[in-house]
């Protein structure tokens, strides 16, 4: 299963509402809800000067030509690393496309951008999201006790981090 990346044009605003819109991830990711048009519409006005300078890379996760999700590097050049965010449509989940965006976004990273070390928090509920960390190389390094609201309560995050020793340890 391989999926590409590539960045998002104005035109892909319907289709990530359309999956950002959905109840189940929202709640997974944090995501506010309803997701509207002009979420879409001003997330993806950003990206453009963002890249150029040198600070987030947002990409459309793509497979068979259809957008199943996005992902994220955000650049942190004081310590030469990068933080990662990603999801993935619902009706996408388990067929392994974050995995496979997350070996291409980890050669990015690491070659194109020659960080030292990328990381991502999940909440501890979120068993696919850490599966696809743990698959790729990440290590959990912390857990951070009651740091992301969940409606009225509050859970747990976890911190996944991966270098780039790890990184060339597994290619």
């Amino acid at each position: 299963m391989t999926v590409s990346l590539r960045p998002f044009q104005p035109e892909d605003v319907s289709i990530i509402k359309r999956l950002a819109g959905d109840k189940v991830l929202a709640d997974t990711i944090g995501l506010p809800h309803p997701y509207e048009l002009f979420h879409a519409k001003e997330w993806i006005s950003t990206h453009l000067s963002l890249i150029e300078a040198g600070k987030e890379y947002n990409f459309a996760i793509v497979f068979q030509s259809e957008i199943v999700g996005t992902i994220v590097i955000r650049r942190n050049n004081e310590h030469n690393a990068g933080e990662l965010g990603y999801w993935v449509g619902r009706e996408f989940w388990g067929r392994g496309h974050a995995t496979s965006a997350m070996e291409t976004i980890l050669s990015f990273g690491f070659r194109d951008l020659a960080l030292n070390r990328m990381w991502a928090m999940v909440r501890d509920s979120n068993k696919g999201s850490r599966n696809v960390l743990e698959k790729t190389g990440f290590v959990e390094e912390a857990r951070l006790r009651q740091a992301r609201r969940r409606g009225s309560d509050f859970e747990d995050c976890l911190l996944y981090a991966i270098t780039r020793r790890d990184y060339h340890s597994i290619e």
